[in-house]
């Protein structure tokens, strides 16, 4: 008797019998129904509406911290002052690196020799350098 939807907007609306539908307001579909007991019970669980939002428990958290220690390795490799937000070129710089990365990566060479660390964590970092020097052509610390 309960139909399922991917919506997260529900409304309860009483019927002619004085019992208690979940409805979603998006596609109408019956998605809980009850008496008050049922309706107190789907209540104290309570209500999160997220459609729309960023969907974070998407992440892969273990490739993103792979990326992170990657980013390490370079600010212990590299001297300060010498950050990668100051490069000159480089959009063409990081994506040579990155190119260089998934070609050795593509050869099934997974382990970059210098830093112990995987082509493609490397390639993912010169990917994130990529997004911000094009968000900031100018440069800047933002």
């Amino acid at each position: 008797m309960t139909n399922l939807c991917t919506h997260a907007n529900v409304t309860w609306k009483t019927t002619h019998t004085g019992h208690f539908l979940l409805r979603c307001d998006d596609c109408d579909a019956v998605v809980g129904m009850g008496g008050i007991d049922a309706r107190d019970a789907i209540e104290k669980h309570g209500r999160k509406h997220d459609d729309g939002k960023a969907r974070w428990d998407l992440m892969p958290w273990r490739q993103l911290a792979d990326i992170v220690d990657v980013l390490t390795h370079g600010a212990v490799k590299y001297p300060p002052g010498n950050g990668w937000k100051r490069i000159e070129n480089a959009e063409d710089r990081y994506f040579a690196a990155m190119m260089r990365h998934l070609q050795a990566w593509r050869g099934r060479d997974y382990i970059d020799r210098s830093s112990g660390l995987t082509h493609l964590a490397h390639a993912g970092a010169c990917i994130l350098f990529l997004m911000w020097h094009h968000s900031n052509p100018g440069g800047g610390d933002a």
